[in-house]
């Protein structure tokens, strides 16, 4: 029998609230030469603002949807109601 999370889940941006510098992943280096997204997309789709996604580690972000599927129902919890 599994076990529905207890209490409350944070929020995926309150999860680093010290703002420590975690790498989830790290991207491969470019094999071709960097663009400006302003120079090719129109002004509409730029983005002006940081968009402030937090610095989350791979384990930390797997762990937080772990604990959200467990608040949803599962048929192996019991009856439907």
């Amino acid at each position: 029998m599994r076990h529905r999370a207890i209490r409350p889940e944070p929020l995926f941006f309150e999860l680093n609230p010290r703002r420590v510098r975690r790498q989830g992943y790290v991207l491969p280096a470019l094999d071709v030469p960097p663009v400006e997204p302003a120079e090719v997309l129109p002004s509409d789709l730029v983005r002006d603002p940081d968009p402030h996604v937090p610095d989350i580690g791979e384990m930390e972000v797997v762990q937080h949807f772990h604990r959200l599927s467990q608040l949803n129902y599962a048929v192996d919890e019991g009856l439907y109601p």
